[in-house]
């Protein structure tokens, strides 16, 4: 863990990342904006009291879609979605996972090594927005949180899984080595660790986004507490391999062939741990099908939905 001291400088710092984020949503003029705007913000505190920022938009009467960002993401990750017309008669829920965005960020190591403690904050986000039987969509780190999640609460409050660049499990070969990056991440310098993150983003897309979006994104990543990058790159506990729990509600899987972060084998192994599930494959698509590849994915999305998710009001 860093110093806590180092700590301290980073909160302070996210408080004027907070500020810069915001100065580049106003001046953010895409179409995603304006769904960013509708949102709904609410907040829900965890067993282990870390507070979780909830944001809503779309039909709130409509069936629910619940989405999982990855590490060094936030609710931002999904804006492409949010403003879909696919998506519009949906009630989509995002969230920041903890140590990321405008959720708590503890400095406990514990807080994110415990893997359960990631699986509890999902089911806090699901009783707080009353959420019935949402589809879960959940990208990279995300697939470790649902994973959790299925070990204590199953998939009978469920309509369906999506893993879309799913980290499923923590294993070796499954998850390509960055030593000099995962280093950086770990720096207590400021101009180290910042260029580390926008680096690390850059990773994440085989085509890259514009220059305004990916600012927008590298700020949000720039929140994310360094002792909890610290701590989920060490070591997530998760339960033995193989004992994930029979998931009887549909399951997607969703990985690209241009994968920068990924091996070719977790989407093998997903599909092994959940072998009712159907895989399927971006060519031409790095670490975000649901960026890269927005339109196509939210396609699928909507006719997952629309054959599982039942409206729940």
């Amino acid at each position: 863990m860093l110093p806590s001291f180092v700590n301290r400088l980073f909160s302070a710092v996210h408080f004027y990342v907070a500020l810069v984020v915001t100065s580049l949503l106003v001046g953010y003029s895409g179409p995603a904006l304006r769904a960013q705007a509708l949102g709904k913000q609410v907040y829900a505190t965890t067993p282990d009291s870390v507070r979780i920022a909830i944001q809503e938009y779309g039909n709130p009467q409509g069936p629910e879609i619940v989405f999982i960002h990855g590490l060094f993401g936030s609710h931002l990750d999904w804006l492409k979605q949010l403003d879909s017309p696919l998506l519009r008669n949906y009630r989509l829920i995002t969230y920041d996972l903890r140590g990321h965005g405008l959720s708590g960020k503890p400095a406990g190591a514990a807080y994110y090594q415990q893997g359960k403690r990631w699986g509890d904050e999902l089911h806090t986000v699901l009783v707080a927005t009353h959420a019935k039987r949402p589809i879960i969509v959940a990208w990279s780190m995300g697939g470790l949180v649902l994973t959790n999640y299925l070990h204590t609460y199953g998939d009978a409050h469920l309509a369906g899984l999506v893993y879309v660049g799913g980290v499923i499990e923590l294993s070796a070969g499954l998850i390509k080595p960055r030593p000099e990056l995962g280093k950086a991440l770990f720096s207590p310098d400021l101009r180290t660790y910042l260029d580390a993150t926008r680096q690390y983003l850059r990773q994440c897309f085989f085509h890259q986004p514009d220059s305004t979006t990916f600012a927008l994104l590298a700020e949000a990543a720039a929140m994310a507490l360094p002792a909890m990058t610290r701590a989920v790159n060490t070591k997530v506990s998760l339960p033995a391999a193989g004992t994930l729990p029979q998931v009887k509600v549909p399951v997607r899987l969703i990985y690209g062939e241009q994968d920068a972060l990924l091996e070719p084998k977790m989407a093998e192994r997903a599909q092994q741990l959940l072998p009712r599930a159907v895989l399927t494959r971006y060519g031409d698509t790095g670490h975000t099908p649901f960026f890269e590849q927005a339109d196509r994915f939210n396609k699928e999305l909507a006719d997952f939905g629309q054959a599982n998710a039942r409206p729940t009001r």
